[in-house]
């Protein structure tokens, strides 16, 4: 069974407030991006990976892969206007049009480990699908457009969902061939639009999307938890 990943990083980061997109800042010492690959570089689970990108930073990330070993990246393409379009042209890569299950994940994830991703293969393989996913923390509600409460939603029913999402291919292809219009939030609402069953798996609270500074902060403290390490894809080893 051959596994590929896809790895979305075309987005520009606006919210992170910052002319280089985040994903391409140095996290302790390594891009995060570079931190993002090297998981996939180094689980022996994973055929091949496919880079959606902005054309802006193609050289910049080709530089990268050259320079960090990274001998799995076998296609970069190029991202489009939403990240469904960005997924979209990387399931064209003829590097991965043989693969049997192909996973999606954000290069602002640096810290998915192989743990989560092997149980995220396991389950696309079993169930034809898989997202990792944890329990929101706080009280969420639905709330009028005037900003007034509607009502409280069970927390015991509700997910917050991750990346990698795995599928296999056919699931995957299928549901972005029927998307039309529909952009959706993440590979999972595509599929189920498409009226797949999308199982889920446990996820992971480390596993945070590098989104806001404050998400910076908390990815800087994960790593000096693990004395600054570099993960390597099987432990924590220093740099």
């Amino acid at each position: 069974m051959k596994t590929s990943v896809i790895i979305a990083s075309a987005g520009t980061g606006k919210r992170f407030g910052t002319a280089v997109p985040k994903q391409y800042l140095d996290l302790c010492g390594l891009q995060v991006i570079v931190r993002t690959l090297m998981m996939f570089e180094n689980l022996k689970e994973i055929n091949t990976i496919v880079v959606a990108v902005n054309p802006e930073w193609e050289d910049f990330l080709k530089n990268l892969t050259e320079l960090h070993n990274l001998t799995k990246v076998a296609d970069i393409v190029h991202g489009g206007a939403e990240r469904k379009d960005s997924i979209a042209n990387a399931l064209l890569a003829p590097a991965i049009a043989e693969d049997d299950i192909i996973l999606v994940h954000d290069a602002a994830r640096p810290f998915a480990t192989p743990d989560l991703t092997r149980r995220v293969i396991a389950s696309a393989a079993e169930m034809g699908s898989a997202v990792p996913v944890i329990m929101p923390k706080d009280a969420v509600k639905q709330i009028r457009s005037d900003g007034f409460i509607d009502y409280t939603l069970e927390r015991s029913n509700l997910r917050q969902a991750q990346t990698p999402q795995g599928f296999r291919a056919e699931i995957l292809r299928a549901a972005y061939a029927s998307a039309g219009n529909f952009a959706g939030v993440d590979d999972a609402s595509l599929a189920e639009a498409a009226g797949f069953q999308v199982a889920t798996v446990e996820g992971d609270e480390r596993n945070i999307k590098i989104t806001t500074p404050l998400d910076w902060s908390i990815a800087r403290l994960i790593l000096e938890v693990h004395s600054n390490a570099l993960y390597d894809g099987t432990q924590f080893s220093r740099q």
